[in-house]
C-alpha cells in the first residue's frame, strides 16, 4: 500500500483519477553505489552486489525526511560484519505495484543484469497492492480516495485481490530464480505492515470500520509473501508482526514518517536490522 506511493494527495499511497498508471522509468535507475564502514577497511577488494526491487518504501524518499533507506543501511552493516565492499543497486520505482515489477524484471534490461549479478537481494512491494490502494480500485471502495469505505473491503474483495497479487509475486520471484541461475544467492523478502490503524493523516482511516478489513487483509498479504519467497529459496522479513505486534493490531505509527505511510528512520533502521539478523545464508 502506501509507502510505495509519492502523490499529490498526501496520503503517499494512491494516484488520482487523473495521473496514468505507474510506469517503470527504465532510463532513471541510479548508478550503484558502494557501502563501506568508514572506520573498518574491507578485509578484501572482491566487492558484493546487493539489488533492492520494489516501490518508495525501499528508498527513503522525501517523506522520510532525508534518511537513510533500509537497504543502505543494511548494505553498510553486510560490508562492515563480512569484511568487503557492498555495491547497492536500488531499482525500486515509486507507485510501482507487483505488476509493475513484473514487468520491470522481465523487460527493464539494466534491472535483469543488475539480478544477473547480484549477490543479495532484496523485495519489498505490496503495500500499493492493498485492495484500498490499489490503482485500479478492484472493490469499488475508494472513488473519492482517499476516503475509503470500509464496508466494501469485503472478504470475498480481499480474496480476489490477495490471488491476483499471489500469481504476480509468485512470477517474479520464478523470473529471479531464472536469472540467477542457480547462484548462490541471499534472497529477502520484507512482507507489508499495517498503515491503517491509527492513520490520522488519511481521511477515513482512523475509524472503527477500517480495523478489521485492514487487518485481514495485511494478514493475508503476509502469509502470501512468507509463503512464496520461501518457497522460491529465500527469506521472509516479518516486518508486519514488528511493526504491528504479533496479533497485527498494534498502530505503527512509531515506525512511520509523518505520512503515516512510509517508514520513519526507526522504521528504516528496524527493518535493516532484521535482514542482518537474518543473516547471509547461503554466501556465509
Amino acid at each position: 500500500m502506501l509507502a510505495a506511493c509519492d502523490d499529490d494527495n498526501g496520503s503517499g499511497a494512491k494516484a488520482t483519477d487523473s495521473v496514468p498508471p505507474p510506469t517503470v522509468a527504465l532510463d532513471s535507475v541510479p548508478p550503484p553505489t558502494t557501502a563501506t564502514d568508514s572506520t573498518t577497511p574491507p578485509t578484501t577488494s572482491e566487492a558484493w552486489s546487493l539489488v533492492a526491487l520494489g516501490d518508495s518504501v525501499a528508498l527513503a524518499g522525501p517523506e522520510c525526511d532525508g534518511c537513510t533507506s533500509f537497504v543502505d543501511l543494511w548494505a553498510n552493516s553486510v560490508a562492515e560484519d563480512a569484511g568487503r565492499p557492498v555495491e547497492v543497486s536500488n531499482q525500486a520505482v515509486p507507485d510501482a505495484e507487483a505488476s509493475d515489477v513484473l514487468d520491470q524484471v522481465r523487460q527493464d534490461d539494466a534491472t535483469r543484469a543488475a539480478l544477473e549479478r547480484a549477490d543479495l537481494i532484496v523485495i519489498e512491494v505490496g503495500l500499493n497492492d492493498s485492495p484500498w490502494n490499489k490503482l485500479d480500485d478492484p472493490c469499488d471502495a475508494a472513488p473519492k480516495y482517499p476516503v475509503i469505505e470500509w464496508s466494501k473491503i469485503t472478504g470475498g474483495c480481499i480474496d480476489r485481490v490477495a490471488r491476483e497479487y499471489e500469481r504476480t509475486l509468485d512470477a517474479i520471484l520464478a523470473e529471479v530464480e531464472t536469472l540467477r541461475a542457480g547462484k548462490p544467492t541471499v534472497l529477502r523478502l520484507t512482507n507489508v505492515y499495517n498503515a491503517v490503524l491509527g492513520n490520522h493523516v488519511d481521511a477515513s482511516w482512523d475509524s472503527p470500520a477500517a480495523v478489521a478489513p485492514s487487518k485481514a487483509a495485511n494478514e493475508r498479504f503476509a502469509e502470501v509473501q512468507c509463503r512464496l519467497v520461501e518457497e522460491h529459496q529465500g527469506e521472509c522479513i516479518d516486518v508486519y508482526r514488528t511493526f504491528n505486534g504479533t496479533d497485527g493490531s498494534s498502530a505503527a505509527k512509531s515506525f512511520l514518517a509523518a505520512d503515516y505511510t512510509h517508514p520513519g528512520p526507526k522504521g528504516h533502521e528496524v527493518i535493516a536490522e532484521l535482514l542482518l539478523e537474518a543473516g547471509l545464508q547461503p554466501l556465509q
